[in-house]
């Protein structure tokens, strides 16, 4: 099977083309390399960075990096798409028409179509972020004093339409799957298929036992604070470096390169992702990839939409008094950091593997 994937999510639509080229299928990923994360991709559908700084310059070269592109990106058997709006931002004036006219393109010159649930979806923004007591978008402007905007009924009412159109929309995580399923019964939406994750990236080496001399390892990443719940995580690292003093050794980090980030996640026992989520998400997996207790997004309706009941993930939730007391138990009980240390990556090889999530996508690619 010819499978084109379009748009990048941090290395979601990478694991997955791995783990269908296992399975010995033909994949193209066609994107920008998602930012300074600097993914891996077959086609760039991004201008050089040497025009980023002229606006004007850098739209229209985006807009004719992207037509360059796609020209060539006919005749496959599954096109699949993440985001509804992955084009929209390539003019200031008429992003929405363009996006439009390239997604309309992509359908038609190829067999089937997909869009994968897993990038800010309009949707997600207008009807699943107000079926939760929590969610990253609002907490993101609460954060910054500023009321949540509204999304443009026309960005909604072309993620409908897409969603209509394709042959299917394929829920990568409890939000999505409560927007789409929820919505109506035009759409044909999938069971939520795991997040992949391509494990050969992320070498295993076992674990050591946490010895009393040496400080427990916490790590927290920052990228987007309001989204990830950064605030309420560094309240509660605060309290609990007074309390533990030395006994445990606290590193945040911003923004770092790729690479410098996972030698970061390597040599940590706790990696904490984010508290302003019902699911977790890539971050996460790359944490129980290299055997780290995690703590993220996993309350109990996420983790049941996977079909799972055995997650390691502990669940946060944004309140730093109880973040403080899930971190405070492990410390509490190392040897419950080198059990579940163990858990993690029997847990992600067993839900998340990239040929394993792969067989679920060409299931639902050949049903629909």
């Amino acid at each position: 099977m010819k499978v084109l994937l379009i748009g990048e999510f941090s290395g979601f639509h990478r694991a997955l083309k791995l783990g269908l080229q296992e399975l010995g299928h033909e994949v193209v990923l066609a994107a920008s390399p998602d930012g300074y994360k600097n993914i891996q991709i077959d086609i760039n559908l991004w201008p050089p960075a040497i025009f980023e700084k002229i606006k004007i310059l850098k739209a229209f070269l985006k807009q004719f990096t992207i037509l360059k592109g796609i020209r060539r990106l006919k005749g496959y058997d599954v096109v699949q798409f993440i985001s509804p709006l992955k084009f929209c931002n390539s003019l200031p004036i008429y992003g929405l028409a363009f996006n439009r006219y390239i997604y309309e393109y992509l359908i038609l010159n190829n067999k089937k179509s997909f869009l994968s649930a897993c990038g800010n979806d309009p949707l997600y923004y207008k009807i699943g972020k107000n079926k939760v007591y929590y969610n990253p978008i609002d907490a993101h402007y609460k954060s910054i004093n500023r009321k949540t905007p509204t999304i443009s009924p026309e960005k909604v009412e072309w993620n409908i339409e897409l969603a209509e159109r394709v042959c299917g929309v394929i829920p990568a995580s409890y939000d999505y799957l409560n927007s789409y399923k929820s919505f109506n019964a035009k759409i044909n939406v999938s069971d939520l298929i795991p997040m992949p994750i391509y494990l050969p990236d992320f070498y295993y080496e076992g674990n050591q036992k946490v010895k009393g001399n040496h400080p427990v390892k916490i790590l927290h990443g920052i990228s987007r604070p309001g989204y990830k719940g950064t605030g309420f995580i560094s309240k509660a690292l605060f309290k609990l470096k007074k309390e533990y003093k030395d006994a445990i050794q606290i590193l945040t980090v911003e923004r770092l390169p790729y690479d410098e980030y996972i030698n970061c996640v390597r040599t940590t026992d706790i990696l904490i992702d984010q508290c302003n989520s019902y699911g977790y998400g890539i971050n996460t997996l790359i944490g129980l990839a290299y055997g780290k207790v995690v703590l993220s997004g996993a309350e109990p309706k996420a983790v049941n939409a996977l079909n799972v009941t055995d997650c390691p993930v502990i669940n946060i939730k944004p309140d730093a008094e109880h973040i403080y007391a899930q971190i405070k138990k492990l410390l509490d009980s190392p040897e419950s950091i080198v059990r579940m240390k163990e858990q993690s990556r029997n847990y992600v090889e067993k839900v998340h593997d990239a040929k394993a999530v792969a067989k679920q996508y060409l299931v639902f690619w050949h049903n629909s």
